[in-house]
């Protein structure tokens, strides 16, 4: 059984229920000219944060991706206790430097693109944008949600690295918590404004230090 599922901007998610196992997948379905890239992120990409590839077909000169069903809602939906708000950046981090780990750029960090299950877990989806960091130097295309886009990504996406991505990540999280941000401990409000700022240079340069700024105001 098949289901479209639409999310909050129209775009069509196709659910598909196995009769006889009644497993839940998702379906994705993808351009030939644009799938190459994305089947090979997905390929290689490991851990429980990030969805799985299980099969793939051609269907009406499109490629329908299977991907393993993750239960959950986007963060945009998802109700998240303010109190909590501070460890769940510090989870989201963490989440996304196993993907960096791996070589891996998502380049479309949005609310849209990020799930929380009812245990508060964080997953990353959509690998659309997705690319190896060590093609990024290739790279010309303006990819992501321009809302939480970093500057680099409009205006130089050769230059798009690790700390980019963390650039819309902390947008997306402010974001959620607008109405309460202001009531955050200042050195953690003053971390996560720091991850940024305008100017690459006055961000973050690695995990280690930031992780370290975020632990010690927690």
């Amino acid at each position: 059984m098949k289901t479209v599922i639409y999310n909050e901007r129209n775009e069509a998610r196709m659910l598909e229920i196995d009769a006889k196992t009644n497993q839940k997948y998702w379906l994705k379905k993808v351009p030939l000219i644009e799938v190459k890239r994305e089947l090979e992120i997905l390929k290689s990409i490991e851990g429980n944060a990030f969805p799985k590839l299980i099969d793939f077909q051609i269907e009406d000169n499109l490629f329908v991706l299977k991907l393993n069903f993750i239960e959950g809602k986007t963060f945009k939906e998802r109700d998240l206790s303010y109190d909590y708000g501070p460890y769940l950046f510090r989870q989201m981090l963490k989440r996304l430097r196993e993907l960096h780990e791996q070589g891996i750029l998502h380049r479309d960090i949005s609310p849209q693109n990020i799930l929380v299950d009812e245990s508060e877990g964080i997953y990353f989806i959509d690998f659309g944008s997705a690319v190896q960091k060590k093609e990024v130097v290739y790279e010309s295309e303006i990819v992501g949600t321009l809302e939480y886009a970093a500057p680099e990504a409009v205006f130089n996406p050769k230059g798009y690295n690790e700390f980019s991505d963390i650039y819309a990540l902390s947008k997306v999280f402010l974001e959620k918590f607008e109405a309460r941000r202001y009531w955050f401990n200042p050195a953690f409000y003053n971390c996560v404004m720091k991850c940024q700022a305008i100017n690459p240079s006055e961000r973050y340069t690695n995990y280690s230090e930031l992780l370290h700024d975020l632990e010690s105001c927690l």
